[in-house]
């Protein structure tokens, strides 16, 4: 989903049919946090604060709209029921909150 006078992502869109584990998801939402914070090439890791944010490969590859942070990232979830539905949504979302190690 782009905003169509920028071009730029205005959300990213996951489609869960229930196809693959809940570890899954929680790991594209870890990809695309990584890629987020991918520096462009030559960018100086070292700088702190706003500064870093100007060296990320993905602005370099989008243009700036004026808005901070990253694209969010929207799942939308078709299980069969509502409580199939909100039972997955609770899943990854505590799934999400444990930290990797």
């Amino acid at each position: 989903m782009r905003v169509p006078d920028a071009g730029v992502p205005a959300m990213l869109l996951e489609v869960d049919r229930v196809t693959e584990p809940v570890d899954d998801l929680v790991d594209k939402l870890r990809r695309y946090t990584e890629w987020f914070e991918l520096l462009a090439p030559k960018a100086d890791k070292d700088k702190g604060g706003a500064a870093v944010h100007d060296f990320r490969l993905w602005s370099r590859i989008y243009p700036a709209t004026g808005r901070e942070g990253y694209a969010p990232v929207a799942f939308v979830f078709t299980g069969k029921t509502a409580a199939q539905r909100e039972n997955r949504m609770q899943r990854l979302e505590q799934a999400a909150r444990r930290p990797r190690g």
